[in-house]
């Protein structure tokens, strides 16, 4: 696994812009390969994954917003030499409301964009699990609410989110591939506190 990132903080009076590329590679691979149907699994896997994000702080007296935008790029090549490439844009917005001087109340949103990536090593040792062809990538929307409250000794905060993600990547049996398949399994939804 290999990664690069770089990031770059600049200040504009009371507000706050960042910026960065970040660059991962990573490579999965199986010693001994269980193949007794003789499939075409070779037993390893490559992706990489190319970012970049621009993010903004705005400070306005007791309320700062926030917002961003990331853009990623994903490539993958499985062990069955199927291509999966995937890019997309996961823009972010948030607001925080110093309510009292011991009270902060914030709420935010912000989307994300998970391509298709390695299959868990397990996978890689027996070449029937397959991947099916046309996995598309994740994306989640993540909706929040939270407090924070600090008056003297006494320190209080919590949050309620909802998680929900589109084109959900698991796997399953299929009548394709004997080990199972991986694919997208629609949507899934959490909720927390």
């Amino acid at each position: 696994s290999a990664v690069l990132r770089e990031d770059q903080d600049a200040a504009l009076g009371e507000h706050l812009l960042k910026y960065g590329v970040n660059w991962r590679e990573e490579k999965s691979a199986a010693k001994n390969i269980l193949n007794p149907f003789r499939l075409t699994g070779s037993g390893r896997e490559q992706m990489s994954v190319l970012g970049g994000f621009v993010e903004g702080e705005f400070n306005f007296n007791t309320i700062t917003l926030t917002g961003g935008v990331r853009f990623d790029d994903y490539s993958y090549t499985d062990n069955h030499q199927q291509q999966f490439n995937s890019d997309g844009f996961s823009p972010s917005a948030g607001v925080r409301w110093q309510a009292t001087d011991a009270l902060q109340l914030r709420a935010g949103y912000a989307t994300a964009l998970r391509g298709v990536g390695l299959k868990e090593a397990f996978m890689l040792d027996i070449a029937q699990w397959k991947n099916k062809p046309q996995i598309e990538a994740e994306n989640a929307n993540n909706t929040e609410l939270g407090f924070a409250y600090q008056q003297g000794g006494l320190s209080l905060s919590g949050n309620l989110y909802r998680q929900i993600i589109d084109n959900f990547i698991t796997t399953f049996s299929c009548p394709a591939a004997r080990g199972g398949c991986r694919g997208n399994a629609g949507e899934a939804s959490i909720d927390g506190y």
